[in-house]
């Protein structure tokens, strides 16, 4: 967390670290907060030096952040959720399915079965997972309660299942999924970051000019 010395208005602690005074911090907050007088000492120093602050079009959506924060989730749970089941009728960990060593690709993903996840998803049984698909796992899969007039949520999660960005999630996205899930797991990071460029935009991604996490890294 952040520690601040009251009687002198300075941060002095973050994350449990003293502040280091010739390190740069990246701070996220809003554009307006910078000169608003919300944080005295920010507005002071943004007053004195404008050209610091962030030029249009570098702003980050903050809806678009945590939308596909949730979305990226939200298919996590989903994967897991229609993934093969083992002898004993229990599904299996996905971060197992991939764990086959120096066996062939080939056998990793018939193990993890990227036709039959996309069939326990495809509804309407036309090859493709589409926004609709996606909108009743959510109530069926995961069991949320979800606003058949909003959608939003379901392309989020449509996006970040497009792993090639051409608009659609097809059986060629599960199975780089399942090629990608055991690192993921293992690392407990979501490098596959979505929209990508190309992509079928989300409502709430338009008329942003720069997304963050784009590409993952």
């Amino acid at each position: 967390g952040v520690v601040e010395d009251v009687d002198k208005g300075q941060v002095v602690m973050i994350n449990n670290q003293p502040i280091d005074r010739d390190r740069i911090y990246r701070v996220a907050t809003k554009v307006g907060d910078l000169t608003n007088g919300q944080s005295a000492p920010m507005t002071d120093f943004f007053t004195e030096h404008p050209y610091y602050l962030p030029p249009k079009g570098a702003y980050v959506n903050i809806h678009a952040s945590l939308m596909s924060f949730f979305a990226r989730n939200l298919w996590r749970r989903m994967w897991d959720a229609v993934g093969p089941v083992d002898d004993e009728g229990e599904m299996e960990n996905c971060g197992l399915c991939g764990d086959a060593g120096d066996e062939e690709d080939d056998f990793v993903i018939a193990r993890c079965d990227p036709l039959g996840r996309l069939e326990r998803l495809d509804g309407d049984k036309d090859g493709e997972i589409s926004v609709d698909n996606l909108h009743e796992a959510l109530r069926s899969v995961l069991g949320l309660r979800v606003d058949d007039s909003n959608k939003d949520l379901a392309a989020f999660v449509h996006s970040y299942a497009d792993t090639d960005g051409d608009g659609r999630v097809t059986l060629a996205d599960f199975k780089i999924f399942c090629r990608a899930m055991p690192t993921l797991y293992e690392q407990d990071r979501w490098r596959l970051e979505a929209p990508k460029d190309g992509a079928r935009q989300p409502r709430y991604f338009k008329g942003v000019e720069k997304q963050v996490g784009v590409g993952g890294s």
